[in-house]
């Protein structure tokens, strides 16, 4: 039976032989999963979670693991994070002006673990800065490999029901994705960050936490599969996936390849992912 990255691997390598607008973003992947994958298999939880210490954060309604507490080999994440400035300019995934920040922090340990800790303890990123999305992007690509570690060990004694909050219970980033369960169309919100899948309301905005219905909405496509989600308070967006129709296994990582279309409709419209899009207290 394939794991989820060999099936991640196998679809991305029907992606590519197809030639079309998606196989040069399906290649990138192509390229950045084998080596989050080896960095994963070099990193241990040194000290594993425990159920009650799982329940302690969840009635506090902390976030499950901070930045100090992460399982972090530095020579694995600058090593890993070298690779990947190298595949983000070899397929022009930033610019020149991105790339030359980016490299500042590579190779002196502690610039890279200041970014790294203002990276995990601000979950929203400044649409307008694209270097400090470049960053976030770069940085997300080094950690994700860590963060699943920790989602895996943890999420598997959470207690979903108690948490419906709108940020990540592992690591406390927001979504940037979203589905609709086959059972009873419940919506689950899938982090940016990290992966983690959660529980959260159909009818509230993710982001600002607006649950005004004049101002809240949502487009389809014409297989009623994809939903984008949209807020009239902030102005940001959320990509959804409505599992009760498909009998296909959904891989998130991949779907977000393959709505990258949507993205670009719906910013037409004036409207930003929720994740690098600055949004007001409530």
């Amino acid at each position: 039976m394939l794991s989820l990255e060999d099936k991640f691997l196998q679809r991305l390598q029907e992606l590519v032989m197809r030639g079309d607008d998606f196989s040069r973003v399906a290649e990138f992947y192509q390229q950045v999963a084998p080596l989050q994958v080896e960095a994963k298999s070099r990193l241990e939880l040194k000290r594993p979670p425990t159920s009650s210490a799982i329940k302690k954060k969840l009635e506090a309604d902390k976030a499950q693991v901070t930045f100090e507490g992460l399982a972090i080999d530095w020579l694995v994440v600058r090593d890993l994070f070298s690779r990947m400035l190298h595949l983000l300019a070899d397929y022009k995934i930033v610019d020149d002006a991105q790339l030359g920040k980016l490299k500042e922090l590579a190779p002196d340990p502690a610039l890279l673990k200041r970014a790294a800790r203002k990276w995990y303890k601000q979950p929203v990123v400044e649409c307008s800065n694209s270097v400090e999305v470049a960053i976030a992007i770069a940085l997300r690509l080094t950690f994700l490999p860590c963060l699943v570690k920790h989602s895996e060990a943890i999420m598997s004694m959470f207690d979903q029901e108690r948490w419906r909050r709108s940020s990540c219970p592992i690591c406390g980033g927001k979504a940037d994705f979203a589905f609709l369960n086959k059972e009873n169309g419940a919506r689950w919100l899938v982090c940016w960050r990290c992966d983690t899948q959660w529980l959260f309301q159909r009818l509230v905005c993710p982001y600002c936490g607006n649950d005004d219905q004049k101002s809240l909405a949502y487009f389809t496509d014409d297989n009623n599969l994809y939903r984008l989600y949209v807020c009239d308070v902030c102005h940001s967006y959320l990509k959804c996936i409505d599992l009760r129709q498909t009998e296909e296994e959904i891989l998130f990582p991949l779907e977000r390849i393959l709505t990258v279309g949507q993205d670009s409709q719906i910013q037409e419209k004036g409207y930003k992912p929720g994740w690098i899009a600055s949004t007001p207290d409530r």
